[in-house]
């Protein structure tokens, strides 16, 4: 398990610099030449799963569970653009699938997950790999849906899953046009997706950013604070805890 996620309650992330803006300008006139570039690995990925959905052969909470993983992940345009973009460098593919691995670690063995410390997670680890900073609550948004979808599918309600899987199946390319890039006072580019955060899914999006003032001492001088994630002792897993039908 990577560092990032060893406990998904203990935060604690390393942060790095976003992608320079004009290097988000560039890739972004670059994906825009490509008329199908935004639907090659998320979409792929949820595909590999879809064709066993539809010869109805997925029958445990747990297999329909995943599987809604990778829908709600294949619906959210902010990391579609980074993924596909290459915002964090290449290695896309290996990077996105560790990323759904570790959700779904941490549903599989744990009784509770909460969605503030899994947004917490998922906006640390899209920072830290994919060079991506969320501004339009999509983090957060895609959390609260992976913790309802999570209570469904062990309570066997797979409604929300079929439909899921019809919107991934006419899902349109990314308007990239649509897309915004700010610039910040420290040159740092923040891209956000105005067309909706997850497409189709959600019924609305809460515009959320923060602004810190920064702490200065008695001399005047500013000083560098860290990340006021909060931390907590690892929890160890119990194996009674499992997701229902996981393996």
């Amino acid at each position: 398990m990577s560092l990032v996620w060893a406990s998904y309650l203990a935060g604690g992330n390393g942060r790095q610099s976003a992608i320079p803006i004009e290097r988000l300008l560039f890739l972004a006139a670059r994906i825009g030449n490509m008329s199908s570039a935004t639907e090659s690995i998320l979409l792929a990925v949820a595909r590999e799963h879809s064709e066993s959905f539809q010869a109805n052969s997925i029958k445990s909470q747990w297999e329909y569970f995943e599987y809604s993983v990778k829908l709600a992940l294949s619906r959210w345009t902010a990391l579609r653009m980074a993924v596909e973009g290459e915002w964090g460098g290449g290695d896309m593919r290996r990077k996105y699938e560790l990323l759904l691995d570790e959700i779904l670690h941490v549903f599989k063995y744990n009784k509770a997950v909460y969605a503030d410390a899994m947004a917490d997670n998922i906006s640390g680890y899209v920072e830290a790999e994919f060079g991506l900073i969320c501004e339009d609550g999509s983090v957060e948004e895609l959390a609260e849906l992976l913790t309802v979808l999570a209570d469904e599918c062990k309570n066997a309600k797979y409604d929300r899953v079929r439909a899921m899987h019809e919107q991934v199946q006419s899902l349109f390319p990314i308007d990239l046009k649509a897309a915004k890039v700010k610039r910040q006072e420290d040159g740092v580019g923040m891209a956000s997706a105005s067309a909706g955060a997850l497409e189709g899914i959600a019924e609305e999006q809460t515009e959320m950013l923060v602004e810190e003032a920064p702490l200065v001492d008695e001399d005047g001088f500013t000083m560098v604070r860290r990340s006021g994630r909060r931390k907590t002792a690892p929890k160890f897993y119990d194996p009674a805890a499992e997701f229902p039908g996981a393996t």
